[in-house]
């Protein structure tokens, strides 16, 4: 539960400081490692860049689709190695 509060109690931080961030998890993340100079076995798994927003600048309003928009439901049950 911490790793997921974590991010939201930094951009949290952020705002406060009258910084804006988002998160960002480009894929492959492979090249952060490489570039920070990290060990193999650390991974990243996300970015969260930070800065100042621009004067005016507008958070747009995203609509969320319903989960019967993106999701499909089967009702037989799904038999493993047959």
């Amino acid at each position: 539960m911490l790793m997921i509060l974590l991010p939201i109690a930094q951009a949290y931080a952020v705002h406060r400081m009258g910084l804006v961030t988002l998160t960002h998890t480009p894929s492959p993340m492979k090249f952060l490692g490489e570039l920070l100079g990290r060990p193999a076995h650390e991974e990243a798994m996300l970015v969260m860049p930070v800065g100042y927003p621009e004067q005016g600048a507008m958070v747009p309003n995203i609509h969320r689709k319903s989960l019967d928009e993106i999701a499909v439901f089967f009702e037989e049950e799904l038999r493993l190695g047959e």
